[in-house]
C-alpha cells in the first residue's frame, strides 16, 4: 500500500478525546452484546482518521481492549471452543494481512452485511426456524472467515455470535472466550500490519489512544453485564447483529 495513505492530520486534544470516547461508547456496547465495539467506534473513526489509518488504528485499539476484557472475564473462558477457534483466526488474520496490502474489495461489507442483518431477524421474523446448530468444529471454520474479512475490511461486525448463541453458550464465557480469540486474532493482524505497512509509527500511538478508551468501555460494561439475563442478553445481540448489517450495508452502498 503506498505509504501516502498513511500520512495523518496533526492531532489536538479533541481528536485524541473523540478516539477515547470512540473506545469507551464501542467496548461498553459490545460487552452487553458479545462483541461489536470495534464496528461500532468506526463511525467517530472515520471523522478523525484518513480511510488508510482506520483498520491499524482499529487493529492496535483491539489488542488492548481484548486483553483487558480477557483479564476481566478470564475465570469463563470456554478453552474448548478455543482449541478449535485458533487454527482458523491465525492463518486468516495472516492471509487477510496480507492481501488488504495487496488489493481492496469493498464489496465483502455487504455480504457480511447480509448474514449479519439475517442471523439479527431471524428471532423475530421466523421465530428462530432457519437457525442453525452450531457444532464444536464449525469454529475452524468460522474463526478463519471473520479474520480474513476483519484484516480487509477492519471490523466486521459480530459475526461469530450466531455461532456462540447457536453453540448455548452463557453470556460471560461468550465474552471471555471472544476477547481471547479476538485478541489472538488481533495480534496476528497486527503483526501483519506492522511488517506490510509503511510507518507505523504514524498511527501505532493512535490504536493506544483508542486501547485506552476501549479499557474503560470494558470496566462500564463489567457492571452493566451483571444486570441483565441470558434472554435480555441474546435480544441485545440481535440488535447488535442487525445494527451492524444495517451500518456495513449503509457504508458498502
Amino acid at each position: 500500500m503506498d505509504s501516502t495513505a498513511l500520512l495523518i492530520p496533526s492531532f489536538d486534544l479533541l481528536n485524541i478525546s473523540l478516539l477515547i470516547l470512540a473506545g469507551s461508547i464501542g467496548w461498553l456496547f459490545s460487552s452487553l452484546a458479545a462483541g461489536g465495539g470495534a464496528l461500532l467506534s468506526i463511525p467517530l473513526l472515520n471523522t478523525v482518521l484518513p480511510l488508510g489509518l482506520v483498520a491499524p488504528v482499529l487493529c492496535t485499539g483491539s489488542v488492548l481492549g481484548a486483553a483487558h476484557r480477557g483479564w476481566l472475564f478470564r475465570q469463563q473462558i470456554n478453552w474448548q471452543i478455543l482449541r478449535w477457534l485458533l487454527p482458523g483466526i491465525i492463518s486468516g488474520a495472516l492471509l487477510g494481512s496480507w492481501l488488504f496490502s495487496q488489493i481492496s474489495l469493498p464489496w465483502l461489507g455487504g455480504l457480511v452485511a447480509l448474514f449479519l442483518l439475517f442471523n439479527g431477524l431471524n428471532d423475530y421474523l421466523f421465530s428462530g426456524r432457519l437457525t442453525f446448530k452450531t457444532r464444536l468444529p464449525w469454529f475452524t471454520g468460522a474463526g478463519f472467515v471473520t479474520a480474513l474479512l476483519s484484516a480487509l475490511i477492519g471490523a466486521v461486525g459480530p459475526v461469530l455470535n450466531p455461532f456462540y448463541l447457536n453453540y448455548n453458550v452463557e453470556k460471560e464465557q461468550i465474552l471471555a472466550t471472544k476477547a481471547i480469540s479476538t485478541l489472538l486474532m488481533q495480534l496476528v493482524k497486527l503483526a501483519g500490519y506492522l511488517w506490510f505497512l509503511d510507518a507505523p509509527s504514524s498511527w501505532l500511538w493512535l490504536g493506544l489512544v483508542l486501547g485506552l478508551g476501549a479499557m474503560m468501555g470494558n470496566q462500564l460494561g463489567k457492571l452493566a453485564l451483571q444486570r441483565i439475563s441470558k434472554a435480555q442478553f441474546r435480544h441485545i445481540a440481535n440488535g447488535l447483529l442487525t445494527l451492524s448489517g444495517v451500518m456495513m450495508l449503509g457504508a458498502a452502498f
